[in-house]
């Protein structure tokens, strides 16, 4: 549930939790694409695959915006 995902990501925004910033980075990213935000995730997935470019997590982020923007074509 994306609203769900959304309230805890921002609770542990609030409550500063350096742990898991890549994860939470990359679940912020499928969370606002997934409210159908795609503008905003668009930018969200570009700024994770320029900090993280070597992370696991980012052909799957990468494919995430290479399919929202084929999808605005």
């Amino acid at each position: 549930d994306a609203a769900c995902a959304r309230r805890n990501l921002r609770e542990a925004e609030r409550n500063g939790t350096p742990l898991l910033g890549e994860e939470r980075a990359a679940l912020a990213v499928r969370v606002t694409f997934a409210e159908g935000r795609t503008e905003e995730g668009r930018t969200l997935a570009r700024k994770f695959l320029a900090r993280y470019p070597n992370s696991p997590l980012a052909p799957s982020i990468a494919s995430s915006l290479s399919k929202s923007e084929a999808e605005s074509k």
